[in-house]
């Protein structure tokens, strides 16, 4: 899936993506497993921006505004993040 990279801690090393499609979000994360919380009850998935940590970054650099393309896994608390990051445009970029 595609999105924009919203907001980039770099001393935190964390920030956010806003998918381009969120009906295509809700369809890949209905495919991973889910993962129950302390008291056995399945957590629940908010939609929204998907959480990215710099290490998912496989190319390219996360900049506000540059467009990703990524995958979606869940950690073990079960909230959603984006895997195999690869920024195909940065902001700024002419073409």
């Amino acid at each position: 899936m595609t999105g924009t990279v919203k907001i980039y801690y770099p001393k935190r090393g964390f920030g956010f993506i806003t998918p381009d499609d969120m009906e295509a979000l809700r369809t890949a994360v209905s495919t991973l497993p889910v993962i129950p919380d302390s008291e056995g009850n399945p957590i629940q998935w908010q939609p929204g921006d998907v959480f990215v940590h710099v290490k998912a970054v496989k190319h390219g650099t996360l900049i506000p505004g540059a467009h990703a393309e990524f995958g979606v896994s869940k950690d073990r608390e079960g909230r959603v993040r984006a895997v195999k990051v690869v920024i195909e445009k940065e902001s700024g970029d002419n073409e």
